[in-house]
């Protein structure tokens, strides 16, 4: 099924300044609708699709947001990643939700007792957002989900809520990770010493995408149905005469 016109122009324009290595179309085909993607450093893949649920992994956010931070300094990553979904005919997509967990790690050397010194710091800030847009050009609500000095993990799911949609859709995923690390140090008579802080963040794994079909009847099949209520009702009336 080819990608509706409006869908086809978002991808060229948001992906018009995307680096050769990372140009390469993905294009996925569901039971109920189509996935595709103009830019793609690694494939999107389709994870199952069963009963109107298709799960695509998106790998690309955890190849490109880690922090790995074991000195002073600032350090800031991005991802920004569009991805169009088209209903297949006689479907319409009732929902959609994207889940992921990132795990962190944060250290700050103690001062030893005793001596004259200066405790470093380590910390970290992250976000990630996702949105819509539609043929017409308006948007639909966007959700999202930040964190902050994170050390351990942290699983999150952005959702759609209800929806009721026919066509094309397509769907925008923004996100960042920050950190920042100082060392600490001291003095012990003529000496001076530093011991470095570590801001390390990363995504676990490949984000997961969730969408959710329904089949919808087609006109003959909504006419069919009526007929067979207006049979039924008629068999009710005549048995109740008898």
């Amino acid at each position: 099924m080819r990608p509706p016109l409006f869908a086809a122009a978002v991808l060229a324009t948001l992906f018009a300044g995307a680096p050769a290595h990372a140009a390469a179309p993905v294009h996925i085909d569901a039971t109920g609708l189509t996935f595709d993607t103009a830019a793609s450093g690694r494939a999107e893949t389709l994870i199952s699709d069963i009963n109107g649920v298709a799960i695509f992994a998106l790998p690309n956010a955890a190849d490109q947001l880690p922090l790995d931070q074991p000195s002073y300094g600032f350090f800031h990553n991005t991802y920004s990643g569009l991805f169009q979904l088209n209903t297949r005919p006689g479907y319409k997509i009732t929902g959609y939700s994207l889940s992921g967990e990132f795990g962190g790690t944060l250290s700050v050397p103690a001062v030893p007792e005793g001596l004259n010194g200066t405790v470093g710091v380590a910390a970290t800030r992250a976000a990630l957002s996702l949105g819509a847009r539609l043929p017409d050009a308006s948007g639909m609500p966007t959700s999202s989900h930040a964190l902050a000095d994170l050390n351990g993990t942290n699983g999150f799911t952005l959702s759609s809520g209800p929806l009721d949609h026919t066509g094309a859709l397509a769907l925008q995923l923004d996100g960042y990770t920050y950190g920042f690390s100082k060392p600490s140090t001291w003095t012990e008579g003529p000496w001076h010493s530093t011991a470095p802080s570590t801001a390390h963040l990363w995504l676990k794994d490949s984000l997961r995408l969730t969408v959710y079909t329904t089949a919808v009847p087609e006109p003959h099949s909504y006419a069919l149905m009526l007929a067979g209520l207006a049979l039924v009702g008629g068999l009710a009336r005549r048995r109740n005469k008898a």
